[in-house]
């Protein structure tokens, strides 16, 4: 299990260091693992939303400016720009009341563009990113009407280069970078992707516009000017893409972008323009502005190398690529490293980036600059001593303590007026002295963090202000520092920023929710909360916090297909989550993984068990989350994972892979056909070490009753756990062969699938169900690259056998995507056996996961997880027969990838897979479930009713028989619904 951040991680110490999340080119998302990152997407809309017209955008933008002038006045005093954001109000004002769109000049339109984008950065620096988001595309489709005007025009032959349009792109580029910037810091990636890819797009065009008119050698002092500006957008474009590949675990792409981005800004520097031998001459203002730019970028690259760095220590993988490790070695002019092993190659790069900050920001006499350098190298220094611990190197780094004090000067002088740089500022020294333990002054600069973040109307700063305040009295309540109030005031501060988390998150819908709660690491506060509360014995409270933190943007999602009216997901309480046990006639079994306890090293695992009954029960058990020392005290070699072999041959790498033993292939791949070639008895070893990390410790106590239904409700990577599959060593019994088993996101979503399906209105015919089995012709590009699949024989066996069963049609002569697609949303079974895969546009796609079917007109052959998701789907089965379709990013939400999207899609019950599977084994398994369904596994409360969840622990008892190793039955789980309308079998043609 991977560590995540709690809030006295290194993610704290990079915020800080970076002033906080409003500095673009700084680290928002810090995730450790990149094969757990696995994507983010943009679900909820259209990634370019629906263009408003000019004139339309033009009253809406005068609208808002007339109803929030007063707000609009207050945070504009609240910045360090107040000049700029005044003159933008009061130039906006002017023009809404006296002009109308079509009367005004291009240089009127010029300056409106203008003034919108210094309106929209205010909303954005006041966490209204809808708000900014609105007035950069209103920008934007003001820019286009008068950009539409020049085309409709005929060109002037005696002009070479028209200024007035490329002003107008160049406006266009800035407002589609400000989109990018806002939809990164919500963490919605890909949508930020394209509009960085749009302004590079447009960022081009001016650039082959001017090497026209240099062509003609009509070069001017206007054309170097404009050389200059699409040279430093391109910089500014590359490092935005260079953040994003960082925040999705991409550290290596992260770097080769702001590597781009370092050498443009160096050829600014060196008045050196390499396409056309340009001298390009920067006045000192200029020189100023890109050598902050080059400190920034620094920065940037410091932090990928240090993110790197921990990944790489927290893996164990010393694989580094020579060619670049060998490229920065040069850069940095450093000798040491020789003297270091791979490892820690990318934390002195990212100290030796650092320190070039600094010396950049020093000699340009940039305080900012200064101030988020030297909380850079505090993060560095306070990793060195941990590094010092196991090494007899002497680093000679200063201390942490000592470069935020020297950052806690030049905030503090006179004329310093960046609020949030001043509030992270006490946020990084609260943590240093958290870490000293020294709780009253960490607690009194923690105030300080607050007051400030308050005062300046930074939500996301309060909210973090209040969670380290709620973390430090807990931590301070359980040594002799302790005072009469500690624990009810970290119940208060946690409880309210857990609110604030929440309130933020309202303005979002679906994914961009999702994406909120990862990259602002708001979940942290769950934890937080949990733990607090179990220390006090509030052990039902703590469920209710544990509960309330998971699935919330699927729940809303949910809530939202149940209601015509907008209306709030429910918080469950004790009684209702109890309620649900019973409904579902199930034993509730929920984890939650505090990753980084408040007190205490370890990773600590919550487990709480609800069982059905006239009397509430919930039992809840509390122990280290350490399958290490399992592994060591059952002597099993832990499993070996190749980090780079992995991530290279799927995209992704999955620790649980190792796990099961299994081989790394696709379905229907030749060197998968043996049945002997995994070691069933050291695959039970290791299952027999998750059945004593995850089952054995409820079990002793509980004595689960026979046979008797378990809902897992699993968090972060137990998600990738085969519960089937876990071993109980004394009874000789994998945990399928004594109880039907499946899976839910969280106990609420489980409870609204019921709801959703209990509340459709069923027409008297029976649509026919999709079955579908493709064996050839897949689609073979993707992403920008080939896929190679193999034959799957078995896949359409599989389905003609199942759709035989029940004298159903097979889809199999004409599984185009055209085809498939206008039959789901009224099938109410859906079987797909074909190759499936998660994406790797990880900056490009939208929810991970890919289904092959194929091409036909303008349909590309794989059906994604985004198109699964809006489908309106009626299906009470849909059954994903492909490999990798029970993985992806995995969220507060649960993993955000196929699986998700058929619940949201409208699916009451999904089975899907946790690796690449075996063609023929799978076809077993698939034929022999359907077969289960057709002899009836009766729901013992419903005869009406067919029981899913124990048609598949029987197929998957009966396929054991002739594949014995779990790495063929085991791999598929089934999600929501148990139960199934038993008529939808025998009167679906």
């Amino acid at each position: 299990m991977q560590p995540l951040n709690k809030v006295s991680s290194c993610l704290f110490l990079i915020i800080f260091a970076s002033g906080l999340i409003w500095e673009i080119h700084s680290v928002f998302n810090f995730k450790p693992n990149p094969a757990e990152a696995t994507i983010n997407s943009s679900t909820t809309v259209n990634p370019k939303p629906e263009i408003k017209n000019a004139v339309e955008s033009f009253q809406q933008v005068c609208e808002d400016e007339q109803t929030e002038k007063k707000y609009l006045r207050e945070i504009a005093m609240q910045e360090s720009d107040q000049k700029n954001y005044k003159t933008a109000i009061e130039s906006l004002e002017y023009f809404c009341t006296n002009h109308e769109l079509k009367d005004l000049s291009t240089d009127q339109i010029l300056v409106i563009a203008d003034n919108l984008g210094w309106i929209g950065y205010l909303y954005h620096l006041n966490s209204d990113y809808n708000k900014a988001i609105d007035f950069n595309q209103n920008r934007i489709n003001i820019i286009e009407f008068e950009i539409n005007k020049f085309s409709s025009v005929p060109a002037n032959p005696s002009i070479d280069i028209d200024y007035k349009s490329i002003e107008l792109k160049q406006q266009k580029i800035i407002a589609l970078n400000r989109l990018g910037n806002a939809n990164y810091l919500i963490g919605n990636y890909a949508r930020s992707r394209i509009y960085y890819d749009d302004a590079l797009h447009f960022n081009e065009q001016n650039k082959l516009a001017i090497n026209e008119a240099i062509k003609s050698k009509n070069y001017n002092k206007e054309i170097a000017e404009l050389i200059k500006t699409i040279q430093k957008d391109y910089a500014i474009i590359n490092g935005d893409i260079g953040s994003i590949y960082h925040s999705i675990g991409q550290y290596d792409l992260a770097i080769f972008y702001h590597n781009k981005r370092l050498k443009s800004l160096n050829e600014l520097i060196e008045n050196n323009n390499i396409s056309n031998n340009i001298n390009l001459h920067l006045n000192a203002d200029e020189k100023q502005e890109i050598l902050n730019l080059k400190g920034a970028a620094y920065g940037s690259l410091g932090n990928a190398h240090y993110s790197q760095y921990l990944y790489s220590k927290t893996n164990q993988s010393s694989h580094h690529n020579n060619r670049l490790k060998n490229y920065h070695r040069e850069i940095c002019k450093s000798k040491l490293f020789s003297k270091f092993s791979n490892q820690l190659i990318d934390y002195h790069l990212a100290v030796c980036y650092f320190e070039r900050r600094l010396a950049i920001a020093i000699n340009t006499e940039d305080k900012r600059g200064q101030a988020i350098a030297l909380g850079e190298l505090a993060m560095t220094s306070q990793q060195a001593r941990i590094i010092n611990q196991s090494s007899k190197k002497n680093l000679c780094l200063q201390c942490a303590s000592n470069y935020y004090n020297k950052r806690l000067k030049i905030v503090e002088s006179k004329g310093f007026n960046d609020q949030r740089l001043i509030a992270s500022t006490y946020g990084g020294l609260a943590y240093i002295y958290q870490a000293q333990k020294q709780y009253k002054q960490a607690i009194e600069y923690a105030e300080k963090y607050l007051k400030i973040s308050d005062n300046g109307g930074d939500k996301p700063g309060v909210g973090n202000a209040k969670n380290l305040l709620g973390v430090l009295y807990f931590q301070r309540s359980q040594t002799k520092q302790s005072q009469p109030k500690d624990i009810d005031n970290s119940i208060k501060y946690l409880n309210e920023a857990m609110e604030i988390k929440e309130e933020i998150g309202e303005q979002l819908i679906d994914v961009e929710q999702i994406f909120l709660n990862d990259a602002q690491e708001y979940r942290n506060v769950y934890f937080n909360l949990q733990e607090v509360y179990i220390n006090q014995q509030q052990v039902k409270k703590a469920l209710e916090i544990a509960e309330r933190g998971r699935a919330r943007a699927l729940a809303q999602n949910l809530v939202n297909q149940l209601n015509s009216s907008p209306k709030k997901a429910e918080l469950l309480t004790i009684d209702k989550i109890w309620t649900i046990a019973n409904q579902q006639q199930a034993t509730l079994i929920v984890y939650s993984i505090i990753p980084n306890p408040i007190i205490g090293d370890k990773p600590l695992l919550y487990t709480w068990v609800i069982e059905p009954g006239s009397k509430q029960s919930i039992k809840f058990k509390k122990s280290d989350l350490d399958i290490e020392f399992i592994f060591k005290k059952l002597q099993i070699k832990i499993p070996k994972f190749n980090i780079e072999t992995e991530l290279n041959d799927i995209g992704r790498g999955r620790l649980h892979i190792g796990i099961v033993g299994g081989p790394r292939i696709f379905r229907g791949d030749k060197s998968n056909n043996s049945k002997t070639q995994i070691d069933t008895k050291y695959a039970q070893k290791i299952f027999y070490a998750y059945y004593k990390l995850l089952i054995e410790p409820i079990n002793k106590e509980l004595a689960f009753k026979p046979n008797s239904k378990l809902i897992f409700i699993p968090q972060q990577e137990l998600f990738q756990i085969p519960f089937a599959a876990l071993y109980d060593q004394e009874k000789k019994q994998y945990l399928v062969e004594q109880h039907p088993i499946l899976t839910a996101p969280s106990i609420q979503v489980l409870n609204l699938i019921q709801q959703r399906k209990n509340n459709r209105n069923r027409t008297p015919n029976h649509p026919a169900p999709i079955i579908l089995g493709i064996n050839t012709e897949f689609p073979r590009d993707f992403c920008n690259q080939k896929l190679e699949f193999h034959d799957l024989k078995a896949a359409e066996k599989e389905s003609e056998e199942i759709a035989k069963l029940f004298g159903w049609k097979s889809e199999n002569p004409s599984p185009t995507e055209s085809h498939i697609k206008s039959l789901m949303g009224n099938a109410r079974i859906i079987h797909f056996a074909t190759h499936g895969t998660l994406n790797s546009c990880e900056e490009k796609e939208a929810i991970p996961g890919v289904l092959a079917l194929k091409k036909d007109g303008n349909e590309d052959g794989w059906l994604t997880a985004h198109e699964i998701a809006y489908s309106k789907l009626q299906a009470e089965l849909m059954v994903l027969s492909a490999c990798d379709t029970g993985l992806g990013r995995l969220t507060a939400d649960g993993v955000l990838g196929l699986s998700w999207a058929s619940i949201v899609g409208g699916s009451s019950s999904t089975i899907v897979s946790l690796w690449r599977i075996n063609d023929e084994a799978t076809a077993h398994l698939m034929i022999e479930f359907y077969k289960q369904l057709k002899n009836k596994p009766i729901n013992p409360d419903s005869s009406q009713t067919l029981d899913l969840a124990e048609a598949l622990r029987r197929a998957m008892i009966h396929t054991k028989k002739e594949y014995p190793d779990p790495f063929y039955w085991s791999a598929f789980t089934l999600i929501g619904e148990s139960t199934i309308d038993a008529e939808i079998f025998h009167k679906s043609k």
